[in-house]
């Protein structure tokens, strides 16, 4: 049976500027045999993320969850690494529970 990943992230895994059909998701769906979901969203931070994994993730039933997110976060000014960790963690422990 095939393996189901989703992958969830900010533009790195949408695959910005050019679209999901070149993103490195759809790069590794091509030559593996894995069922990838693309759940990145252009300009998320972690905390985006986070309030969206049960809507973009879980209803999947993946057998397999990436997490590609951050960069936004470290570009803000506004957000601190502490909060980026904080969320990156609930998403950690809501994929494991």
């Amino acid at each position: 049976m095939e393996k189901k990943v989703v992958c969830l992230g900010d533009s790195l895994t949408y695959g910005y500027p050019y679209g999901s059909h070149v993103s490195w998701v759809r790069y590794v769906a091509d030559r593996f045999p894995i069922q990838m979901i693309n759940s990145g969203v252009n300009g998320n931070i972690m905390e985006e993320m986070y309030n969206r994994y049960k809507r973009s993730v879980l209803r999947h039933h993946p057998d397999l969850l990436v997490i590609l997110g951050g960069t936004n976060d470290a570009f803000s000014m506004e957000i601190s690494c502490a909060e980026t960790i904080y969320y990156l963690e609930e998403i950690i422990k809501n994929a494991q529970a």
